[in-house]
């Protein structure tokens, strides 16, 4: 092999190396999603309890129930109250729900929702400021999800992308961004963000989606070109040695 052939196969294969870095570097930092490390549907809770203590006389409703604004959900009687009552204390009409001269609180649903955290029953005793269940509004289900992302990728990340919800059973439906908080943590941007989707409607997709259902987020970040993946890593090379 003569030194010119020597020549050109050996800057052949510094120009293949170059290229295979170059595209290695655009693939591994400019992909175009990010998934989220843990995403679960929520909603908008609305917890029911008292400032009084008492016992609980009954349980009108049941775990997981559909309720509508201003049905009963739990009576208390409270000796408490009923003293306060009495001693002119407070009011039956100041207190902020619905209450019987003997002393007896009925609990009603503030919203339309959907019942959970029903931890009581007819006979149980109940502390001040104890929460005796819980109403999310119906309406109200968003997606909380988390990602880890580098500081160039949570830059691409913004308000109103458009995410993937992945759901246990492998459907896919389609929601955004609404909202978009971040913390760092071992040099990594940690995205918290809210999703919202016209597809979220409680007990849509054979009751899978609700408050609670873990689900996975894939968010498609803002695509800046082909070499905007190279650029950044020379960038940060140049900032690492000090230029």
């Amino acid at each position: 092999m003569t030194w010119g052939n020597r020549a050109r196969l050996f800057f052949g294969s510094i120009g293949v190396l170059v290229l295979v870095a170059a595209l290695t570097i655009v693939f591994n930092q400019r992909q175009h999603s990010a998934t989220s490390e843990t995403a679960t549907i929520t909603a908008v809770d609305y917890p029911v309890g008292s400032t009084y203590s008492g016992t609980v006389t009954d349980v009108l409703v049941t775990e997981g129930e559909q309720v509508r604004k201003g049905d009963p959900l739990i009576s208390v009687r409270s000796a408490s109250l009923l003293h306060d009552l009495r001693q002119g204390v407070v009011t039956a009409q100041s207190v902020g729900y619905s209450v019987s001269s003997t002393g007896i609180i009925r609990f009603e649903s503030a919203v339309d929702g959907t019942v959970h955290g029903l931890d009581v029953q007819t006979g149980m005793f109940v502390p001040a400021g104890s929460t005796l269940l819980t109403v999310a509004k119906t309406g109200s289900l968003s997606v909380s999800a988390r990602l880890s992302l580098t500081p160039t990728d949570y830059g691409r990340l913004a308000k109103g992308a458009s995410v993937d919800l992945v759901l246990p059973d492998q459907t896919t439906i389609p929601g955004r961004v609404d909202e978009v908080s971040v913390s760092t943590a071992n040099s990594r941007a940690v995205a918290q963000i809210d999703v919202v989707s016209f597809r979220l409607r409680d007990d849509a997709d054979g009751g899978l989606i609700q408050a609670g259902t873990p689900v996975t987020a894939i968010v498609h970040l803002r695509d800046d070109g082909p070499l905007a993946g190279v650029v950044d890593a020379g960038t940060a090379l140049l900032r690492k040695v000090g230029l």
